[in-house]
């Protein structure tokens, strides 16, 4: 009796198995019908449209494309099903170009030889429907030094001076580009920059601005500057030096300048001397010429002119 009901209590599981092993056979035998039919139509000749790459590519180091990528071709192929399909949908032929082949500028005529196809690959290329001419720009890459412009204002505060004016550490920059972009460039620019209130000098870390169509060796540099307390002087017995046929009345000057403390002190250890420039025909008085640093600024000379006559 136990047995009876046991095997009335196992019965729906056994359907339930029996029905999917049915399922399981149908499954089979519908793959097994796709395979039989693909390998049958996959040995048919076909013809087929597809759309594939344009790869133009660098065979030069020195060589560019410039402008927009190229895009895509529309090619027609004939071959077996299978490859085709294979071509389609797993890996699409390509047309790769060396840019050594192409001209400068202008336009190049695609060719049925420039498609790429797999190795033993029994399609053929019947056509390449567009685009029949192809645009080309390709321009000489290359690398050179140019100079860093500064556009770092330092203001300072009362009572001091710029001895020093922003400098760039580098001075000069690596750019690289093509040679059309680069020769439009004589310099590389610093981000603008005001540092007031300063009584100090010191140094601050500065982004270059990158020009388009170029690329920049550094993204920053370091700009440098001096700023020192302005002082006066009096420098006296400034002696005034003329040809040998001339002398001056009176043969010396008195000076009063302004500039960095620095610039001043040294001024105190050299002779300072007043040049007479070339004078006009019949000429009696002149003004003395100083060469001092560009940061020190004459005050006053006295006398602001001497009288010249000849020995």
């Amino acid at each position: 009796m136990s047995e009876q009901t046991n095997l009335r209590s196992n019965e729906p599981a056994r359907n339930e198995i029996a029905a999917w092993k049915r399922w399981l056979a149908r499954l089979v035998s519908f793959f097994l019908a796709i395979g039989v039919w693909f390998a049958v139509i996959s040995e048919d000749v076909i013809e087929r449209t597809l759309t594939i790459p344009i790869i133009p590519y660098a065979d030069q180091e020195s060589l560019l494309w410039v402008g927009d990528p190229p895009g895509m071709a529309t090619v027609r192929l004939q071959g077996k099903a299978r490859t085709i399909w294979w071509m389609e949908y797993v890996s699409r032929p390509e047309i790769r170009i060396p840019l050594s082949t192409l001209p400068i500028s202008g336009e190049v005529k695609l060719r049925q030889t420039m498609v790429e196809l797999p190795p033993r690959s029994d399609v053929k290329i019947l056509a390449i429907l567009q685009p029949e001419l192809l645009p080309v720009r390709v321009e000489r890459y290359m690398v050179r030094l140019l100079p860093i412009k500064v556009a770092v204002a330092v203001e300072p505060i009362e009572g001091y001076i710029v001895s020093q004016q922003p400098a760039s550490f580098p001075a000069n920059v690596e750019i690289s580009g093509t040679r059309t972009r680069i020769n439009e460039l004589d310099s590389i620019t610093t981000e603008p920059i005001v540092l007031d209130k300063v009584s100090v000098g010191g140094r601050q870390k500065v982004k270059l601005l990158t020009p388009a169509g170029v690329k920049l060796g550094l993204s920053e540099v370091e700009i440098r500057y001096e700023v020192e307390r302005l002082v006066e002087e009096r420098i006296d017995n400034v002696p005034v030096i003329l040809s040998d046929s001339l002398e001056a009345d009176p043969p010396w000057i008195s000076l009063r300048v302004s500039g960095p403390a620095s610039e001043i002190s040294a001024l105190r250890k050299k002779t300072v001397k007043a040049k007479i420039g070339m004078l006009l025909h019949n000429a009696t008085e002149a003004v003395p010429q100083i060469d001092l640093p560009p940061t020190v600024r004459i005050l006053s000379i006295v006398p602001p002119q001497v009288k010249v006559r000849r020995r």
